[in-house]
């Protein structure tokens, strides 16, 4: 009998283990397949990708993983997933909410993970709402998804030193 879940768990530990130059070079072809590929991720952009790869890797079980999962960071505008709008965008006031989180982000001097969480949690404090509510609105709001990476993931990771761009 043949698991297809376990063949999956298997991939992911592969993917895990892996030295990342060996699986990243095979993204490549499927973004490229999506049209989801830009050249300047092989050039300037090549960091940037790394990281978005790193902050996708956790929840990937096999290469394709990377393009569906994180469709929303190579289009312009993401899909909207409608049931998660509706349970995370439509309540009350929350249209007011992201502004006020629009304005403090915009304020803060430092723009990483910390200062931005900071930013998020005194806008959730302020404004009598928990930070949990207005974590989620702003992820379907920013990738149309219910589920994505942390908010606050990914601010500190670099491109490896010594590891040059497979594409």
């Amino acid at each position: 009998m043949f698991d297809t879940a376990k063949l999956d768990w298997f991939n992911q530990q592969h993917l895990w283990r892996c030295h990342p130059p060996s699986w990243r070079s095979g993204v490549k072809p499927l973004l490229e397949a999506a049209g989801l590929w830009h050249n300047d991720y092989g050039k300037e952009r090549h960091a940037w990708l790394f990281v978005v790869l790193e902050l996708l890797k956790p929840r990937a079980r096999k290469l394709t993983d990377f393009v569906e999962l994180g469709r929303y960071f190579f289009e312009e505008w993401p899909a909207y997933d409608p049931v998660a709008v509706v349970k995370h965008l439509r309540s009350e006031g929350m249209r007011e909410h992201l502004q006020a989180m629009d304005a403090a982000f915009a304020a803060v001097d430092s723009f990483d993970a910390e200062s931005a969480e900071a930013a998020l949690r005194a806008v959730a404090e302020a404004r009598g709402v928990k930070a949990a509510s207005l974590i989620h609105a702003l992820r379907v709001a920013l990738t149309g998804r219910s589920a994505s990476p942390g908010l606050f993931e990914g601010g500190g990771t670099a491109w490896p030193a010594g590891d040059p761009s497979p594409y």
